[in-house]
């Protein structure tokens, strides 16, 4: 998935959802179907990424998800995005209905 692709893809925003790689537990920010933007943390070669590695949100059983594929996009200062697989189809469903933001209301224009 290319930066672009990313950026127009529906990204979600799952509260306490982490991604574990090789061990080390990284914060997600936002996630799509496709790609994941996590905190980077310190030791990690995230040139060298490979599976195993799996989402785990210990309020939300239906976010455990191993991981089929997983590579480096990009890194923007502490944060790294990251692309991935997962095989279940319903991904993208599971990730809309934990969205943190799924209830917020859309600010209005008050200056009209």
């Amino acid at each position: 998935m290319t930066g672009r692709e990313r950026r127009q893809a529906a990204r979600y925003v799952i509260g306490g959802m982490m991604l574990d790689l090789n061990g080390v537990l990284h914060e997600t920010l936002d996630i799509s179907p496709g790609a994941v933007a996590v905190v980077q943390e310190k030791g990690v070669d995230y040139s060298r990424l490979n599976v195993p590695a799996s989402f785990i949100c210990k309020s939300a059983r239906a976010l455990y998800e191993p991981l089929t594929s997983l590579q480096f996009i990009t890194r923007r200062a502490n944060i790294i995005v990251l692309g991935y697989s997962v095989s279940a189809a319903n991904w993208e469903a599971i990730l809309q209905a934990h969205d943190v933001r799924a209830d917020m209301k859309q600010l209005e224009d008050v200056f009209g």
